[in-house]
């Protein structure tokens, strides 16, 4: 809906990405969709959702068990998405 793009170009640009490691391909509970970040899965308790345990920096936040410490009652970026998404662009070309 954000970009126009089809359900067939976005199958496309996941197997490319599961293609080339920087995510991975599954189901898992809650999730609500089928591509993940590699690592470790949390299941975060409600109101929060279940989330990939790299991206907890990016949010300011921390979890103990299935519980989520963040700045904000629900975990929400603290930056505008724009912003974490450079962020994890510059990241990843640093560790290449």
């Amino acid at each position: 809906r954000w970009n126009g793009w089809t359900a067939a170009r976005h199958k496309a640009a996941q197997a490319e990405l599961v293609a080339v490691g920087a995510v991975t391909a599954g189901r898992r509970a809650r999730a609500g969709r089928t591509a993940f970040v590699p690592g470790e899965w949390l299941e975060a308790k409600a109101p929060h959702l279940p989330l990939e345990g790299r991206k907890l920096a990016a949010h300011l936040a921390s979890a103990s068990g299935k519980d989520v410490y963040a700045p904000f009652l629900r975990l929400l970026p603290p930056v505008p998405l724009h912003e974490l998404f450079e962020r994890a662009v510059r990241e990843a070309q640093e560790a290449v």
